[in-house]
């Protein structure tokens, strides 16, 4: 891409669009550790990951450093698999969507496959969140996931 800039801008051209390219990313990057490290952090604190006194809370700081480097540490080592190959990288991609889109849909299936004592909260969505109406989710979220498990082949 940089090559198109150059040949389009000039040196001058490049390097002022470029440095935009890198500022977003650098931005980017820096949201998803801090929504990483906030989510891991939730986990940790409830013991619901494995070895969560590790990285859960810095006892010198008294802050959640720990899991920060744990999620820039694990982010690094799956970014190390694009050097891996294309194939690599397709792994990884079709095993975080198929575990989004499984994630969504079992809370929603868990109420209606066994008996609950589901209360609304103080804010809800009142005759519009009938159970008929969250039922719809649950085929949207699962009827995806064949085309993901499918191997994938270049002819």
């Amino acid at each position: 891409m940089a090559q198109i800039f150059l040949n389009s801008f000039g040196q001058t051209g490049t390097l002022v669009i470029w440095s935009f390219v890198v500022i977003g990313q650098y931005m980017m990057g820096s949201s998803m550790v801090l929504a990483a490290s906030r989510q891991t952090f939730a986990f940790a604190r409830d013991g619901a990951l494995p070895f969560s006194s590790l990285y859960c809370m810095n006892r010198f700081t008294g802050t959640p450093v720990n899991t920060v480097w744990f999620v820039v540490v694990i982010s690094a080592l799956l970014g190390l698999l694009s050097l891996a190959g294309t194939q690599a990288t397709n792994a990884v991609f079709v095993v975080s969507v198929t575990g989004l889109y499984v994630a969504y849909a079992i809370p929603i299936a868990v109420r209606f496959i066994f008996k609950n004592d589901f209360k609304p909260g103080s804010f809800n969505l009142g005759i519009f969140a009938s159970p008929s109406k969250d039922a719809h989710p649950t085929p949207y979220r699962v009827s995806p996931l064949p085309p993901f498990l499918s191997p994938s082949w270049h002819s």
